[in-house]
């Protein structure tokens, strides 16, 4: 049943603060939430959902005994975060995001976010990662949180795919012999030889890349343009970048 406290505990969620003082996140939507229910990276801790999703997709939950609550439309939108509640939404607990706790960091390429503010940016990044390929995507504390409601939702399940780690800078040049900075005056990226692992670092929305992590680039790479805009999106351009030195 869907008391008062769980509807209060639920849109606690929405907030950064819960999320981590709960270690859980929020995920809404019959696309997303079957990602999440049918790749099994994250542990499912509930899930709420109408009467009409329930009898179409009985199986997805069935390896989830005593997980499952459904629920009235009207509940479903008071615990959603969106302006149209979906069908279903569910809770999930937050896996670690130490780089001590990744098995295979290094081994083939990775992003590394630096700052990057807007949750709709991180969301796209995440989902690109997923099409290239990239196993792991870093990030500066600055950054938007991963568990951001937009961020799940722009993300479109990609998280599943991902690993997502939080870390300074620094650590990572240990890992990495190649690192590659997406910057506005730097060499024409589009190389000849390709190279089985690097880190390609991304920059803030509005400053670029920060001046203490340019400095220890081993290649400062742009994307070479035609018109007059001053510059790309953060995610468009990593979407680029991506497929100019990893394909």
């Amino acid at each position: 049943m869907l008391t008062n406290q769980l509807k209060k505990n639920i849109k606690s969620l929405h907030q950064l603060k819960f999320r981590q003082k709960y270690n859980k996140f929020i995920a809404e939507g019959p696309k997303i939430c079957e990602e999440y229910l049918v790749n099994g990276k994250y542990e499912i801790e509930q899930i709420f959902c109408n009467q009409n999703w329930y009898e179409k997709n009985t199986m997805l939950v069935t390896p989830f005994p005593g997980k499952t609550i459904i629920c009235k439309d009207k509940d479903l939108n008071n615990i959603s975060s969106l302006k149209h509640a979906n069908k279903i939404l569910i809770v999930c607990n937050m896996p670690s995001s130490q780089l001590k706790d990744s098995v295979d960091l290094g081994e083939s390429w990775a992003l590394y976010l630096d700052d990057i503010r807007d949750p709709g940016n991180m969301g796209t990044i995440i989902r690109i990662a997923d099409w290239f390929g990239v196993r792991h995507l870093i990030s500066s504390t600055e950054c938007v949180d991963y568990y951001n409601l937009k961020v799940v939702q722009a993300s479109m399940g990609s998280h599943n795919r991902v690993e997502l780690l939080v870390s300074d800078f620094d650590p990572l040049l240990e890992v990495f012999e190649n690192t590659y900075g997406l910057v506005l005056d730097g060499e024409d990226n589009r190389i000849n030889e390709k190279i089985s692992n690097g880190l390609l670092i991304i920059g803030n929305e509005a400053r670029g890349i920060s001046p203490g992590i340019a400095e220890k680039l081993k290649y400062k790479v742009r994307i070479e343009g035609k018109g007059g805009a001053e510059s790309l999106n953060a995610a468009v351009a990593c979407g680029i970048a991506c497929h100019q030195l990893l394909i």
